[in-house]
């Protein structure tokens, strides 16, 4: 088949099938929509109707209250009014109320007085009557204590629809006497009239006298426990069922609904004019393509096709000519190239045979020195593993066998996580720094050796990517810190032990000090030696800083009695201690310390007392040590995303931007810091970013040199 007659079937064949599946994606799309607006129609239409009997219940609750109210009827039921039924309960009160019944009954269901009509409320109806009295007496005291009742089944009556209230006296005086019942049947003059407010087709069943299609959907309706429904009849009729209940929980009556689907006739119209829209549309832009197509496409590549067939008859030497700039020109200046590149190819060819034997000596070069590589390698202390994409250990240096205490042989080829003894969750971590992120992974873990001792290892892995999606291979390296690690629990220890041997006599020298300063001391001592004292006391209260600062570090790096015990408390009430607690410092330096504004005036957060205020001290403390004089500190607090957000914000000198990512690191201190008079240690922050981050927190800052600095830290409101 030619290649013009090939072009023409594609181009129908597609048309065809975009055709098709416009039709099916159009239909399926356009009918949903419809379909929702239908399903929203007879929604609403459903809530029209059951506010109709809504309006019919409101309207006798507001008859029964003003009724409930009247001092007449209370005199009856207490026993003092009994002409009340003879004067009020007759057959013009009730046309006048537009109500068929009116009853007064105890609170024993006993009926005191009633009075019932035909549903046209044109004469009274004696044996309906002592029906409702009958059922009155028979209801249960849990459906008689809820108040107001609902519709009750009368025999040979349309369905009835009660109201209840207590009786009680105008002025509010006296108990509720008894209950008086006021009724409406729910009869054919009232779904007439619901049709025509409405403009509804609806009619009223008894669940007995339901049959056909009807009586289906019913069953279906119960047995699915749902009160109101609606189904597709035919394709221009929709139907709606309602079930209402009597006052016992029996089905009583059912309204049908009949509305037309005049939607979803003009939705199938809609979908057929745009399929044939579409179609025409479709068919006259393929007949366009496909005389483009003919003229300007298959005409240029027949003469392509001759051209490259020349060539190969004159044995690669030729150009093939195609006039234009589109693609199919490119392609005959490509195929030109491509000629040209393969005289120059032979060329090259014969060039190389000639660097071959250069290259071998070159390769010779090569594999000597991987094998020094290799030898260098194999003698580091630090174990070296390569692992592939598959987590596969494919090479192993000697260090491997000391440090896991394993056989060479029995790593190769075996899984990394088995073979270092890795816990899950660091195997993830690795995965994910190294295949996700393509970063280096770096961590410290305790290895169980094969004879059943312990090492503390520092391991890094690291990508070797080869692409932006593949990582072929992964080198992990391995340290023994065991014998460092135990050095620095050591070092802790020995910290921790001097810091409370000196403990004890700083605070001796503390007591003495306070002694000889107090009123005794005052009468004993010379200016100059009073002076002395001063200096010999705020150095030794300096020191007692320090060592409580070094007490705190070593029991958050050894994990000993550095536990947070929270409990709920006021934050804002905590903060404001915290202030006034800095008066004094601040005032001395004439630093304006204050709330900030927008702080709300309670919030109620689980904290360590004691702990937090360790940090927020420290944090107002440093605030107002590095403001100059007269200047302004703001603490603040405010929640957000569930958390709770402190800040505290100082106008002093700030912190250089090079250093702030040291600044909670133990013994650091900021360069222009230093060159300030006031005396630290560099542990205050470290101290607070771990009580922090102890209470499930995080710390963090914003500064700028010579302009101030803020300091954030946030913890779970839970």
């Amino acid at each position: 088949m030619r290649l013009q007659a090939k072009t023409i079937w594609i181009f129908l064949v597609t048309g065809l099938v975009m055709s098709l599946a416009l039709y099916v994606a159009l239909s399926l799309m356009l009918t949903s929509q419809f379909r929702e607006l239908e399903a929203a129609s007879v929604e609403e239409d459903h809530v029209r109707a059951d506010k109709y009997f809504y309006r019919t219940e409101v309207r006798l609750t507001s008859q029964i209250r003003d009724w409930t109210i009247w001092d007449e009827p209370y005199d009856y039921a207490e026993g003092t009014n009994p002409e009340f039924p003879e004067s009020n309960m007759e057959l013009p009160t009730l046309q006048a109320l537009e109500l068929q019944m009116l009853l007064i009954a105890s609170d024993s269901r006993e009926v005191l007085a009633s009075v019932l009509t035909n549903p046209e409320l044109t004469e009274l109806d004696d044996i309906g009557r002592q029906e409702v009295d009958s059922m009155i007496a028979s209801i249960p005291d849990n459906i008689w204590d809820k108040g107001e009742l609902g519709f009750v089944d009368v025999p040979g009556r349309p369905p009835l629809l009660i109201v209840a209230r207590p009786i009680r006296h105008s002025d509010g005086s006296g108990p509720p006497l008894g209950r008086m019942l006021m009724g409406l049947y729910i009869s054919d003059q009232f779904i007439e009239d619901m049709k025509k407010e409405l403009v509804l087709d609806t009619e009223l069943l008894r669940p007995e006298t339901v049959f056909g299609f009807d009586k289906t959907f019913y069953g279906q309706l119960k047995a699915e426990g749902r009160e109101w429904g609606w189904v597709e009849v035919d394709d221009d009729t929709v139907k709606a069922y309602h079930v209402r209940k009597d006052i016992f929980g029996n089905d009583l009556f059912i309204t049908i609904t009949e509305i037309d689907r005049g939607l979803m006739r003009q939705g199938r119209e809609t979908v057929n004019l745009t399929l044939v829209a579409l179609t025409v549309i479709l068919l006259v832009f393929l007949a366009i393509l496909i005389v483009i197509t003919r003229y300007f496409v298959i005409g240029r590549i027949s003469r392509l096709s001759r051209g490259v067939s020349r060539i190969g008859e004159e044995g690669g030497v030729g150009k093939v000519a195609v006039e234009g700039g589109d693609e199919l020109s490119y392609l005959a200046g490509e195929i030109n190239k491509m000629v040209q590149r393969q005289v120059e190819a032979r060329k090259e060819l014969i060039k190389s045979l000639h660097e071959v034997e250069e290259g071998k000596e070159f390769s010779e070069r090569l594999t000597s020195e991987l094998k020094k590589f290799k030898q260098a390698v194999d003698s580091a202390s630090d174990a070296i593993l390569i692992v592939d994409a598959m987590d596969n250990v494919i090479y192993q240096n000697a260090a491997v066998e000391s440090i896991l205490g394993v056989a060479m042989d029995a790593v190769l080829d075996k899984k990394i996580k088995d073979v270092l003894g890795l816990t899950d969750k660091m195997s993830k971590d690795i995965k994910q720094a190294n295949v996700i992120e393509r970063r280096p992974f770096t961590g410290e873990y305790v290895n169980q050796r094969p004879d059943g001792s312990f090492r503390t290892l520092e391991i890094g892995s690291w990508p070797m990517i080869e692409s932006a999606e593949r990582v072929p291979f992964t080198v992990v390296l391995l340290r023994d810190v065991t014998k460092l690690r135990e050095a620095d629990r050591l070092r802790q220890e020995f910290v921790a032990m001097a810091s409370h041997q000196l403990k004890t006599p700083l605070t001796t020298i503390k007591w003495f000090s306070e002694m000889m300063m107090g009123e005794k001391g005052k009468k004993k001592f010379t200016a100059e030696q009073k002076e002395f004292l001063g200096q010999i006391y705020e150095t030794n209260e300096k020191m007692i800083s320090l060592v409580n600062d070094l007490l705190n570090v070593s029991h958050i790096e050894t994990g000993r009695k550095f536990s947070i015990e929270k409990h709920k408390e006021d934050l804002i009430a905590f903060i404001e201690q915290a202030i006034v607690a800095q008066g004094v410092i601040s005032a001395k330096k004439k630093v304006e310390i204050k709330l900030a504004e927008g702080t709300p005036g309670e919030m109620i957060v689980p904290f360590d007392r004691q702990k937090l205020d360790q940090a927020v001290q420290n944090l107002i403390n440093n605030a107002i040590k590095y403001s100059p004089t007269g200047g302004k500190v703001t603490v603040g607090a405010r929640q957000k995303d569930g958390e709770v957000i402190v800040s505290v914000t100082d106008n002093g000198i700030g912190i250089p931007t090079d250093q702030q990512p040291r600044i909670f690191e133990k013994f650091f201190r900021a360069s222009n810091a230093q060159g300030l008079a006031e005396e630290g240690t560099g542990l205050g922050l470290f101290i607070v970013r771990a009580i922090v981050e102890g209470h499930g927190g995080r710390i963090w800052l914003e500064s700028e040199e010579n302009r101030g600095t803020t300091f954030y830290f946030a913890v779970p409101l839970e």
